[in-house]
Formats: structure tokens, C-alpha cells, sequence
């Protein structure tokens, strides 16, 4: 009679008869194992010999089909870490890890589980072997007090990977027919002309990626002319080249500006469909897309900033096994988030996203440059150093919980620092408006306008304005804003209005509202000069409205508030007249006699007393009064202003709310929706 045992010892019993070996024998790497060939992925390492030869990427064990289907078949979720034993086989992680899709992408980590943490060091590659190719997730295992980066470095008995934060975390799936995969309609991957298309690329990669690395050209000209097929071209990054390339075109060629919004909807589409596998497109196209969506361009630089550091591009990757096209990568992409960021918060006026305290990546390098052909080192080298300077000012000096003390302190140690700098300025970044190149424009239009920012006088006049100290603030912001008119009178000369970056129109925005003051002095030769200058700030913002939302917002607020100015002293001058007294009997009332009397007559009303355009009214009719209200194409340094309603030596008291009051401006100036 058989002797019938309980279930759980049968089971126990065969688990003791199972045979024990310290690892497998006979495994292949995936790429060998596609091409049926012998490889020695055992006794060699990563990469194996095949791999090595031919430079093939992505080398691994490939895993076997059953620890396949068992890991395809339960979720991936962090398991607890279990003491380490010899297995009967290797814990294999499957390539592909399917979630549902309501939860597959919420920041793009859920599937980091499987491979780093639930590993054998005894049957699997060692990570430091590991290389992170092309067809590699990249995974950032965070700060120590993160708890994946416990069970990490828990889980491993290799040394020297404590200033390693970047792991390879599986295979990822071929991209062939991707976007068919994911439903993206047919018509967001319309691809223009091969000649416009080449035509495009050129213009951004000569005229914006030199100072702005933001894609390694080298890379994505490989993947571009369809080089490797394992590393296929990204149409949400191509997309976002297209636009900004014809938006740096536009100036030249007024047919560009139509292609603008469409390469920009198809972009956004493809950015906001998580249409691509590789992460680091959604930081690059993000940034690219500001030259176009500009009222959103602090949305999509957060957008940029969040999915950094994520991906850890705010640590050093130096020590990873990242291939170095990527480590340089790292570098160029973190150091342009700081300037954007630092850029964006300041003419918001709204805290910084990146603090440099949080980062450990090293300066930029003339190695990390590789892949970007006629770089400019010297302007992203000594950009990068002003967008610290102000940063670090900002933080200091204008913190809510800054005193005025630590707001004077940061002032002078900023312009300690800015002197610093310009004194080592290399020859290729000084200021000669004779060979005057968009990237000397732009350092010195960042440089003169902090300069304005921090130097300018007080929205509410005080005792403290008439202290040398302010006396030398004003030579400083009279020397800023001639130097950004000259810059932007240069750079209209030359049709190059287009190639500036979205902070060209805050520049000019506080160079404007500094110069309206000056118009209103007392002196006319100053006012005369100022007069000049507005005419080219006039004229650069005319040529901005073309390309940015922003200066539009900025043109309706100056024409609104010039309306108003208009409007009302056209009303009153053809209410004067019509009641106007005999020829004989006007008298003007001396200028002295009202000034710093309370209840006495406004500055407003002082004007039209004094101005000449209301004297001598006797012989004119109303219309030809108006008339010449309107023209007056000669004014003196006590005239109306006609171009923008301004006035010459007193400034009107609607003027001193110009920029602030209007609502729907503002709405252009800091809208926040991603449409």
C-alpha cells in the first residue's frame, strides 16, 4: 500500500534532490542569440567578444524563455531584499515590463524594480559591467535618503559604485513602427520637403545649437541620415529643430513665419502623447519649443527642469557607465536648464526651480563640447558664470525674507563680481558693434540688463535718490541702456532681430520702462537723447511683435496707454478752444505759480497751460488745432511725443501706471496654459 505523504513534504522533498550549481554555463548575449552565434558573455563579460568586435550596443545575458514567462506573468513591484543564496536559476528580468496605461508613465520609474533590485550577483553581470547604450533605459536611484538608493547599495557587494547614481534598468523595445504603435495620426508625422527640412536643420544647428547645446549634432545627424538602425530618428525632436530653425530664418524670409505654428502643434502633440521611449527628449524639446510658445515659456521650461532630475542630469554621471556621447549630454543639457531657468525666473520675477546646493556636476568643459561643431565655449563658459552671479544675488538680495541690508550687501558684491567678470572677458565676447555676432548680443543684453535691474531707481521717488550713491546708479543704468540700444540697432541692421531668444523682449521691456523715465527730466539735452533712443526701442519692438507673443503684449500696453494719454488731451484741447477767450484776453499763467501749491493744478494741467501747442490758438480752428495735436512732426524738448503719446520735460501722470494696470497685457505676459 503506498504510503500517502502530506503535500508540503512531497514538495520539500524534492526541492532537497534538486541539484546545485553555482551558475549557468550556457547563456548568450541577446544581440549572439539573435544571430545564433557562440558567445562568451560567461567567461568574458560584458561586453563579449562578438559585441566588442563588431561594436555592437546593448550587450547582456539575454534571459531564458522560462524566467521570462514567470516574470511576464507577475507585476514588477519592489520586493524586500532576501538574504543571498545560490538559486536553482538565474533571476532574469524580462525586457519589456507592461503595466496598465493608466499607470505605465506617471513619471516614467515604475518599472525599476525588477532589474535593479531583484538581482542575483552571483548568476548576473556585475553592474559597473553594465554599459548604458543607445537602446538602454537609464535609471536614477536618487539622493542617499532615497530608498531605492538604500536597497542598491544594499543589494550589491561591488565597491566603488558610491558616486554612481546612473544604472542601466533593461532593454528597450525596438523602435521600429513606434509611432504606429502608438496610435499618432498620420498627419502629425508629415514630413516637409527634403530641401526645406535640410534647409531648417542647417539654419538651427549654425545659428542657435553653437551657443545653445541643447542636441548633440553629431548623434542627431547619424540618426537623421538613417545611419543606425537601432538608434532611429526622433520626430518630436526633429519637429522642434524645424521650428526653431524658422523662427531664426524668419527675419530673412517672412515666409517661414506660416511654419511656426505648425511644427509647433506637431511637437507639442508628440511631447504630450509620450510618443518617444528615450527621456531626455523631454527635456530637450521642451526647451526648444520656447522660442515659439513663449507666454507659456516658464510651463515648458518646468516641464524641462522636473524630467532633469528625474532622470539625474543634476549629478555627476562621470563615474557611470554611460557612453560618453551621454555624459556629455548630461553636462550641456544641465548647465543651459540653470541659464534658462535663472533667465525665466528673473524677468517673472518668481522663485528658481534649480538651486546649484542640489547639484554636483562639474563646469563645462571643451570636452563636452565634442559632437557640436563651432561651438561657442567662451559664451557658454562665461554665460553660464552671469546666470550664477545673478542667481546667487537674487537669493540673497530679493528673498522675502531678505532685509534691505542683505538686499545693499548682494548689490555690492554682484557688481564686485560683474567687474570680475568683464575684466576677463575674452576678446570674442567684448562689445564691437563693427563685428557685432548674436552671441556677444546676447551675453552683453543679459549682462547691461541685470545691471538695470538691480541699479534703477525706486518705483516711488525718495530722499535717498538724491545720495551719491544714487547719482552713480544712474550713470550705470544711462550707460546699460545706451549699450542695448546700440545692440539692438546693430542687430536690425543686420536683419538678426529673429535669431534672439525670448529674453530679448524682456530686455527691451525694462530698457523702455527706464527711458520713459529719462524722457521726463528736466534737462533737454538728456531728453532729446532719450527720445532717440525710445525710436529704436520702438523700432525693435515693431520687429518683435512678428515673432513673440510677449512683444505683442508689450505693443498693445504702450499703444493702450498712449490712446488714453491722446484721447484725453485731444478732449481737453477741443474743450478749451471751444470756450476760449478773445483774441487779447488770454493770459499764460506763469509756470512758478503752481508748482508744490496742494490743490493746485496738476502736471497734466501745467502742461497744456505752458506747452506751445496751446498757445497762440486764436487764428486756428478746433479741427486744425487737433490736426496739429496729432502730427506735430517737429516737437522741441517740451512737446507731445506723437509716436507713442508720450511727453517731452513733464511726464503725465497716466504714464506712471503704464506697464502694470492692464489686464489683458499681463494675460500675454505670464499666461500659463499649455495650449
Amino acid at each position: 500500500m503506498p504510503c500517502h505523504r502530506p503535500r508540503s513534504q512531497n514538495i520539500a522533498a524534492k526541492r532537497s534532490q534538486l541539484p546545485r550549481v553555482d551558475g549557468p554555463t550556457r547563456r548568450a548575449c541577446i544581440n549572439c542569440r539573435q544571430r545564433k552565434i557562440r558567445c562568451d558573455i560567461v567567461d568574458k563579460g560584458v561586453p563579449c567578444t562578438n559585441c566588442s568586435t563588431h561594436g555592437r550596443s546593448g550587450c547582456r545575458v539575454c534571459p531564458n524563455k522560462k524566467d521570462a514567462r514567470q516574470s511576464s506573468q507577475r507585476p514588477a513591484i519592489l520586493a524586500p531584499l532576501r538574504p543571498r543564496q545560490s538559486t536553482d536559476s538565474p533571476a532574469a528580468p524580462s525586457p519589456v515590463v507592461t503595466e496598465p496605461a493608466s499607470t505605465a508613465r506617471e513619471d516614467g520609474e515604475q518599472d525599476l524594480g525588477s532589474h535593479l533590485l531583484n538581482r542575483n550577483d552571483e548568476t548576473e553581470v556585475e553592474l559597473s559591467q553594465v554599459e548604458l547604450g543607445h537602446r538602454t533605459r537609464c535609471h536614477f536611484i536618487g539622493s542617499e535618503l532615497s530608498n531605492c538608493h538604500y536597497l542598491v547599495r544594499q543589494s550589491t557587494s561591488e565597491t566603488g559604485l558610491d558616486k554612481v547614481f546612473h544604472f542601466s534598468n533593461g532593454q528597450l523595445d525596438s523602435s521600429e513602427n513606434w509611432y504606429e504603435a502608438h496610435n499618432i495620426p498620420e498627419e502629425i508625422l508629415i514630413r516637409p520637403n527634403k530641401a526645406l527640412e535640410t534647409r531648417l536643420i542647417r539654419a538651427y544647428f549654425d545659428l542657435v545649437n553653437r551657443g545653445w547645446p541643447i542636441v548633440d549634432e553629431e548623434l542627431f545627424m547619424t540618426q537623421y541620415q538613417e545611419q543606425d538602425r537601432m538608434n532611429p530618428l526622433c520626430l518630436t525632436l526633429l519637429n522642434a529643430i524645424l521650428l526653431v530653425g524658422a523662427h531664426t530664418l524668419a527675419s530673412q524670409d517672412e515666409s517661414m513665419l506660416p511654419l511656426l505654428p505648425v511644427f509647433f502643434r506637431r511637437a507639442k502633440y508628440l511631447v504630450l502623447s509620450d510618443s518617444w521611449h528615450d527621456r531626455l527628449v523631454y527635456v530637450q524639446v521642451p526647451l526648444l519649443l520656447t522660442w515659439y510658445s513663449d507666454a507659456n515659456a516658464w510651463h515648458w521650461i518646468g516641464i524641462a527642469i522636473r524630467t532633469a532630475m528625474a532622470v539625474g542630469l543634476h549629478r555627476d554621471a562621470s563615474h557611470s557607465t554611460n557612453l560618453p556621447v551621454y555624459k556629455r549630454k548630461y553636462v550641456r543639457l544641465w548647465w543651459v536648464l540653470f541659464q534658462f531657468d535663472t533667465i525665466s525666473a528673473t524677468s517673472a520675477g518668481r522663485p528658481q526651480a534649480i538651486n546649484l546646493w542640489d547639484s554636483d556636476v562639474a563646469d563645462l568643459q571643451p570636452a563636452d563640447l565634442e559632437g557640436i561643431p563651432g561651438a561657442e565655449f567662451d559664451f557658454i563658459t562665461y554665460h553660464t558664470k552671469l546666470c550664477k552671479i545673478i542667481s546667487q544675488t537674487i537669493r540673497d538680495g530679493w528673498s522675502p525674507r531678505a532685509s534691505m541690508e542683505a538686499r545693499a550687501g548682494a548689490i555690492k558684491r554682484a557688481d564686485e563680481s560683474l567687474g570680475n567678470l568683464m575684466l576677463e572677458l575674452p576678446p570674442r565676447l567684448q562689445l564691437k558693434l563693427s563685428n557685432l555676432d548674436i552671441w556677444q548680443s546676447l551675453f552683453h543684453l543679459t549682462h547691461h540688463n541685470f545691471i538695470l535691474l538691480i541699479h534703477r531707481p525706486a518705483p516711488k521717488p525718495s530722499i535717498r535718490d538724491q545720495s551719491p550713491e544714487a547719482q552713480d546708479n544712474a550713470i550705470l543704468c544711462r550707460e546699460s541702456t545706451v549699450a542695448i540700444a546700440s545692440v539692438f540697432e546693430v542687430l536690425l541692421s543686420k536683419r538678426m532681430i529673429s535669431s534672439l531668444w525670448l529674453y530679448s523682449n524682456h530686455v527691451l521691456f525694462t530698457a523702455t520702462i527706464y527711458i520713459l523715465n529719462q524722457i521726463s527730466t528736466s534737462k533737454p539735452l538728456l531728453a532729446a537723447k532719450s527720445r532717440h533712443i525710445l525710436d529704436t526701442f520702438l523700432a525693435t519692438l515693431r520687429e518683435l511683435v512678428k515673432y513673440w507673443t510677449y512683444a505683442k503684449g508689450l505693443m498693445q500696453v504702450l499703444e493702450q496707454r498712449a490712446s488714453k494719454v491722446r484721447d484725453e488731451r485731444v478732449e481737453k484741447a477741443s474743450t478749451r478752444l471751444q470756450y476760449a477767450a478773445p483774441s487779447g484776453q488770454h493770459r499764460r499763467l506763469p509756470v512758478d505759480s503752481h508748482l508744490n501749491v496742494p490743490g493746485g493744478p496738476s502736471s497734466y494741467e501745467q502742461l497744456i497751460e505752458d506747452s506751445p501747442a496751446w498757445n497762440n490758438q486764436e487764428g486756428q480752428t478746433p479741427n486744425a488745432a487737433l490736426a496739429d495735436l496729432v502730427s506735430n512732426s517737429q516737437p522741441t524738448a517740451t512737446d507731445f511725443y506723437p509716436s507713442t503719446g508720450f511727453l517731452g520735460s513733464t511726464q503725465d501722470p497716466l504714464l506712471d501706471d503704464l506697464f502694470m494696470i492692464d489686464t489683458s497685457a499681463l494675460d500675454l505676459f505670464f499666461f500659463d496654459n499649455t495650449q
